[in-house]
């Protein structure tokens, strides 16, 4: 939890505050970015991780698109030869 707050107090200073914040608390510049890269990686794979579900959900999505359009033309077809049916059974 000591990183992490370190990490938020850091977050916007410059290279020169940054140095002076190291100094007073007896830490190094380094080991600080480290702390940095090490927290970035599992955002990072979250959103990698996130994105492809997306992008799967965009799949199914237009796939279900599809297939109501489908469908939906089909319930046209079929209504129109129910018409028609029985337009002709009504003709003399």
């Amino acid at each position: 939890m000591e990183k992490f707050n370190v990490l938020l107090r850091v977050d916007r200073f410059n290279y020169d505050e940054l140095l002076d914040y190291c100094r007073t608390k007896g830490l190094l510049v380094d080991e600080i970015k480290t702390w940095i890269n090490v927290s970035e990686q599992p955002h990072e794979m979250k959103i990698k991780q996130l994105e492809e579900e997306l992008r799967g959900t965009k799949r199914k999505l237009k796939a279900l698109a599809n297939e109501m359009k489908q469908k939906n033309d089909a319930l046209a077809d079929i209504t129109t030869a129910i018409i028609l049916r029985g337009r002709k059974s009504k003709e003399p």
